[in-house]
């Protein structure tokens, strides 16, 4: 239905209940489609993680007993306000149950002295006689989410039999009251799948089913399950936390010997179970992880699986199993490497530490001791975790998590949410008062003092917590500039589309002073050490960005001049310096220092003694290169003796192409860097640094170096980006590229191996085609990577995309030579352009509409009988109007069509692009429209091109039929399950 609305263009809104993750993401492809008008609402129990970009997901909490009243007392006049209370506590906001209840009552029947069980009773049996074999055949059957209950038999599969053997009754009589527990619509059924619902219903009933049913034949029955069913029993019991019996056999499986007790080995179906009965023992799930996580460091190894991670966020919930379950979380990923697309839990567990949304009601003071045990540590990873939390408690606006705060069906919000202004002053004046006491740690203040000024402002203006954010200041105030807190006060002041009232400006205004620098060193970290995200912070809304930079960086110019003459403020700033960070106005600075001094070489001598004392880790050789880049203008003698002692310097050598490049090329720079890749001593990708020498390299050395720089392990692609970049400089430029640079490049190109490339790069590597391989001069070197596309398609080297963006720019240049080579003439085509056709039509577009239609044509005729069929092959014959389903045939597929000496030959192979490669939903709209491109042809003026259409048609929509037929079996299979 959904791919048929597509084609059609409509505006619809789908709506499908009771719908299964699988087919809403199958669904939510097709209205993401290009040109569709379709929108989609689902409704599913219960929602599972990963559903597709751009879902939305509502939680519908129960109702309260008061609605479910007011609507007893519309539907049902004659009950008696107590049986309403009655019935809506016993229905705990199910409003199906409620109904369902309350129709069972007669006038005048009071059932407020009723138990629950009678209740549960009268509600199941409605206004029939009570029937114990059907109450004990709907009590088997809830046992499980769902259950296949077509199949009568005792196959090894089949699952009726094994929930008929649990209560010791035949299949028949099983089958039967499965026909009245369906007509009392307290059974649904999909395709071949059974479910005993609502789930109020079928939870109670499984409930009772685990009492009367012995253990023994429960431990028979989920011990002899095959997988699905037995997955399917285990999250019926994710649902059952308040009973006794459900909790019993979660912990018998939990157990070190159980089902699930040894988590390190478990398989994905068994952690998909044990995901699903977690809620119901909580303790046994923690108990179970921390086994595992003592047997894998025991072992060596390390516990895997982001379902573990997931599993301690929610039991992390409870406050008295948040201190057990944060020990262990740490534990499993403290020693994780980020993944870009992985390791979420590490990522998100912070929100655990905020205000709101954090998923646990665990009190500040266990968060705080938490967070305080991580900074204590010996372990850098658990005290960056540390650092993370606390910035998370000190946060006060504009909060989100990516957690699930469901858990089976215990009751859950999103944590603790303070209920007065004085619960939440009383979180952060403890975050804070513990952030004071942590500043005595000489190692953390640091940290500390950035985390509370990255969260002063949010402080000042969400909390306006006036007084506390003047305490916190003034008790960090040592007399040291602070420069974090003091831009945190000035951007509170500035950042502001009304002004203050009179006595919080003239508050912040003293602070202000208070951490204002007042000496030459502060001023130059206020101004030169900030890095570039910083750089702007104190610009005003309505400030002009130009001016302000040109401010900034002639105060970071005279501030190098007055360090220049001040040797101890110079030693002071040297640690900051050498670090690793990337300071927006060095450069100024560096230039006024060395304006502001005549020895050079003392300064040079200082930065690098520096640099050779500070931590591997953090230093980095720019401070240097900035040095140098400045001083070239200067004294460009001492910058070439500078460069020269650096090659023979054990800490410089590895950073010599940053160096000499910053300092530019001239006189020895080139020979300088070949000696560098002699001596190997530099990293490969530290020559990636000559991309940005375009006003100092000429072309010949910038081909020679990149010609050098390929022949180095990893070289390649190093100097491919090398050259692309100088060629897009003269593209910029419009300055024709250079001969030596085009020689070069297809030098290149030449050695390029398609069987170990770099995708990443495939941009740059056509850019080069593009600039070096057109003409004759290009032609030898475009047989060869021919030659290799041919090769690589044969070994399926190529990724779609790959290969038809480097095929797609080889024709467009070398047409001919392309052609001829993929397709050699004389010689029949052989499976290879079966690839070609096949991975010709991706994300890059089609390569052979790169080539134009007279020379395709040409080529075509100087083997007729060969290239035209070949042809028809490798061309995609028809286009789609945008943003629509609607084809139309191609200028091209028509002429080769009209000149080919076997029409019906090229026909074929144009039909046989007619069945999708790639679609969302059905198949068959798509293959449908491409099929009426053969209407067009109807009245061809070749009757046989007449005759083989109309025979084509008729095949090709009996095809149709059978795909219709296998996609709405196979819709059935995936989509009619209940779980």
């Amino acid at each position: 239905m959904a791919s048929d609305l597509l084609a059609q263009g409509k505006r619809a809104i789908l709506i499908v209940d009771n719908c299964g993750q699988e087919l809403h993401r199958q669904l939510s492809e097709v209205c993401k489609a290009s040109g569709s008008r379709l929108s989609l609402l689902t409704i599913e129990f219960d929602i599972q993680d990963d559903l597709p970009e751009g879902t939305d997901v509502f939680d519908l909490q129960p109702s309260s007993d008061a609605l479910i009243e007011r609507i007893l007392e519309h539907r049902f006049p004659m009950l008696s306000q107590v049986n309403v209370q009655s019935v809506a506590r016993f229905a705990g906001g199910n409003a199906r149950v409620a109904i369902a209840l309350a129709s069972t009552i007669k006038s005048g029947e009071s059932v407020a002295e009723l138990r629950d069980a009678e209740l549960f009773r009268r509600l199941f049996h409605q206004r029939n006689q009570p029937d114990e074999s059907l109450l004990q055949t709907a009590q088997a059957c809830s046992l499980v989410y769902s259950f296949q209950g077509a199949d009568v038999s005792r196959a090894e599969e089949a699952e009726l039999w094994r929930l008929a053997a649990v209560i010791g009754r035949d299949i028949r009589s099983v089958y039967r009251d499965l026909s009245e527990l369906r007509r009392r619509d307290l059974l649904q059924s999909r395709g071949v799948w059974r479910a005993l619902l609502p789930h109020a219903v079928a939870n109670k009933l499984a409930a009772l089913a685990l009492e009367s049913i012995p253990p023994a034949a429960l431990e028979q029955f989920w011990g002899s399950a095959p997988p699905r069913l037995l997955k399917s029993f285990s999250r019926r019991l994710g649902y059952l936390h308040t009973s006794a019996e459900a909790r019993s056999i979660v912990e018998q499986w939990l157990s070190v010997d159980g089902l699930l007790g040894k988590l390190g080995s478990l398989n994905d179906l068994e952690i998909s179970m044990l995901c699903n009965v977690a809620p119901v023992a909580p303790g046994a799930t923690l108990d179970a992880i921390q086994r595992a996580i003592q047997d894998s460091v025991a072992d060596g190894t390390q516990l895997k699986g982001e379902g573990f991670r997931t599993l301690l966020l929610s039991l992390a919930y409870d406050s008295d199993l948040f201190d057990k379950s944060m020990a262990l979380l740490f534990d499993l990923i403290e020693d994780e490497q980020l993944g870009p697309f992985s390791n979420q839990v590490r990522k998100s567990f912070p929100s655990l530490f905020h205000l709101y949304l954090s998923g646990t009601h665990a009190t500040i003071e266990q968060r705080l001791t938490v967070v305080e045990s991580l900074l204590g540590s010996e372990s850098e990873q658990r005290r960056e975790f540390g650092i993370s939390a606390l910035s998370a408690a000190l946060v006060s606006g504009f909060f989100s998590s990516n957690q699930q705060f469901d858990f089976g069906a215990r009751p859950r919000d999103f944590g603790y949410y303070p209920k007065t202004r004085d619960e939440a002053l009383h979180w952060f004046r403890s975050v804070l008062a513990l952030c004071k006491r942590l500043l005595a740690n000489e190692a953390l203040a640091p940290q500390i003092r950035k985390t509370v000024a990255d969260n002063l402002r949010g402080l000042w203006n969400h909390v306006g917590m006036y007084d506390e954010v003047e305490e916190i200041c003034r008790a960090f105030f040592t007399g040291n500039f602070w420069p974090e807190g003091w831009k945190a006060i000035h951007s509170i002041r500035r950042w502001r589309q009304e002004p203050l009232d009179a006595d919080l400006e003239r508050r912040l205004i003293a602070l202000e002073e208070l951490f204002a620098p007042r000496n030459l060193v502060d001023r130059t970290r206020a101004v030169v050490l900030r890095n570039a995200h910083g750089a702007f912070d104190d610009l005003g809304p309505h400030d002009d960005f130009t001016a302000h930079a040109d401010r900034m960086q002639a105060q970071a110019y005279e501030l190098g001049r007055d360090i220049a003459q001040c040797e101890a403020a110079f030693k002071e700033l040297l640690p900051e310096l050498v670090t690793a960070e990337t300071w927006m106005y060095l450069g100024h600075f560096m230039k006024g220092m060395i304006d502001g001094s005549s020895d050079h070489r003392e300064q040079w001598n200082s930065i690098l003694a520096q640099f050779v004392e500070a931590d591997p880790k953090r230093r980095s050789a720019e401070c240097l290169a900035i040095f140098l880049f400045n001083l070239r203008n200067t004294n460009s003698e001492l910058v070439e003796v500078l460069l020269d002692e650096s090659m023979n310097d054990p800490s410089l050598a590895e950073w010599v192409p940053l160096l000499q490049c910053r300092a530019g090329m001239q006189l020895r720079g080139v020979e300088r860097l070949k000696r560098s890749f002699v001596s190997g001593i530099a990293p490969i990708e530290r020559y990636r640094t000559l991309v940005y020498t375009w006003d100092t390299l000429s072309g010949e050395g910038l081909a020679e170096l990149s010609s050098l720089i390929s022949e180095l392990p990893g070289g390649f692609d190093v100097a491919l980006e090398i050259l692309w970049m100088r060629i897009a400089l003269y593209e910029r430029d419009k300055v024709p590229v250079p001969r030596e640079i085009l020689v070069a490049g297809r030098s290149l190109l030449g050695r390029f191996d398609f069987a170990d490339r770099n995708d990443n790069q495939t941009y740059h590597l056509n850019e080069l085609i593009k600039h070096c391989l057109t003409g004759p001069d290009g032609s030898p070197v475009a047989y060869e990577m021919c030659q290799r596309v041919r090769e690589s398609l044969a070994r399926r080297h190529f990724a779609d995309s790959e290969t038809t963006s480097v095929l797609g720019i080889l024709l467009a240049v070398q047409p001919t030579v392309t052609l001829n080579t993929l397709f050699p003439l004389g010689t029949a085509p052989d499976d290879h352009i079966y690839r070609i056709r096949y991975q010709t039509f991706g994300r890059g577009g089609l390569a052979f509409d790169n080539v134009p239609e007279q020379i395709l044509l040409e080529w075509c005729e100087q083997d007729r009988n060969i290239r035209y069929p070949a042809m028809a092959s490798a061309i995609f014959p028809f286009k789609l109007e945008p943003n629509t389903e609607i084809r139309h045939w191609t200028k091209v597929a028509l002429k080769l069509l009209e000149q080919a000496p076997d029409r019906i030959e090229v026909l074929k192979r144009y039909i046989e692009r007619f069945q999708p490669m790639g679609w969302s939903g059905s198949q068959v709209p798509p293959w449908e429209a491409n099929v009426k491109l053969l209407d067009s042809l109807a009245d061809y003026h070749d009757p046989n091109i007449v005759a083989f259409v109309a025979a084509e048609k008729t095949r090709l929509l009996s095809v149709l039929d059978v795909v219709r037929q296998r996609e709405a079996s196979q819709e059935r299979r995936d989509n009619e399950r209940f779980e």
